[in-house]
């Protein structure tokens, strides 16, 4: 049995392991993204999340970051990677990669798409959604009843802002 053994090996020695991300890793970084299998996939991206965090933690320091990644790429992908996608990824905490899924048919294997996220989808906090809401109040016709008109912006998936607005009477 293979109690708290986690490494997957793929039929391969561990040099041959080695040389597999390490070549996943190459892939990834010229094209952005790679097909593979699904199972390599998950085994993959822990391990370039990984290495996108050694370079980040040079913190700008180009010298220290190539030490760092230098025994795993060439100078020229490492090269892209501290200075093209880490500074993209400079504001995201982890999730460098996104494992995508294709469709099954019989040619096809169980293979996913393994690509590195490029944009940074930040969530708004309670502040910032209330910083958004705009309350104002109306007087009405009626000397005792006012009208709340409250406007708020929400972000549709094209980007686009959308202002809602609801009113509410007091008496």
């Amino acid at each position: 049995m293979r109690h708290l053994v986690k490494t997957k090996k793929f039929k391969r020695t561990e040099e041959e392991r080695k040389r597999l991300w390490i070549d996943l890793s190459r892939a990834l970084i010229k094209n952005k993204k790679i097909v593979t299998f699904s199972a390599r996939a998950k085994w993959f991206a822990p391990k370039f999340e990984r290495l996108v965090t050694l370079v980040k933690r040079a913190d700008g320091n180009v010298k220290l970051a190539f030490s760092k990644v230098r025994p795993f790429l060439s100078e020229d992908i490492a090269r892209i990677l501290i200075e093209d996608v880490v500074p993209k990824l400079k504001g995201r905490d982890g999730g460098y990669t996104s494992i995508l899924k294709m469709g099954t048919n019989f040619s096809e294997h169980d293979k996913s798409v393994v690509m590195i996220v490029d944009e940074i989808k930040t969530s708004k906090t309670k502040t910032a959604a209330a910083a958004d809401t705009k309350t104002e109040v109306k007087p009405s016709s009626s000397d005792k009843t006012e009208v709340v008109v409250k406007a708020k912006t929400v972000e549709t998936g094209d980007s686009k802002k959308k202002v809602v607005k609801k009113k509410v009477e007091k008496k």
